[in-house]
């Protein structure tokens, strides 16, 4: 979305699964990008990040203690603990404009788009449902982005 791959080391293994990133990392970016442990519940794997050296890791905190431990080996971070829509959002912004990169227009277009659907939805009956993660044995908690997309979609 932000066209920035050639800037970036390595991402989590669930993103090469993401539509977006199959769209947009491509050729040699593709082959660079080194691809990190998906559990972002655990520690994180600070022996590969000091290896990647990375000027600053981009993440969704899964174990604040994880992060702050990784601070010590000189590992800076820009982290996140988004459960809504609107702090998604927000953290995007907040990486756009940490990268100097101007999102104005692509999240007002998102904006746009949620709006669009809050308004076609507004008369809908809302339905319970469930979204099951990544493994079956896993299911949202409620204080979750996915909460708040079931919320004003179901």
């Amino acid at each position: 979305m932000l066209n920035v791959w050639n800037r970036v080391v390595g991402v989590s293994d669930y993103a090469f699964k993401d539509d977006i990133v199959k769209a947009t990392l491509k050729g040699e970016d593709l082959k660079r990008v080194k691809h990190m442990s998906t559990d972002h519940t655990a520690a994180l794997n600070i022996e590969l990040l000091k290896k990647l050296s990375p000027d600053l890791v981009v993440t969704f905190v899964g174990n604040p203690k994880a992060v702050e431990h990784a601070k010590k080996f000189g590992i800076s971070f820009l982290s996140f603990q988004e459960t809504t829509i609107a702090e998604a959002m927000q953290a995007m912004q907040a990486q756009a404009k940490a990268l100097e990169i101007d999102a104005s227009k692509k999240l007002a277009k998102m904006q746009e788009t949620l709006d669009f659907i809050a308004e076609r939805l507004k008369d809908v009956k809302k339905k319970k449902g469930v979204e099951l993660f990544h493994k079956a044995n896993k299911i949202s908690g409620h204080q979750a982005l996915d909460s708040d997309i079931l919320e004003k979609g179901a």
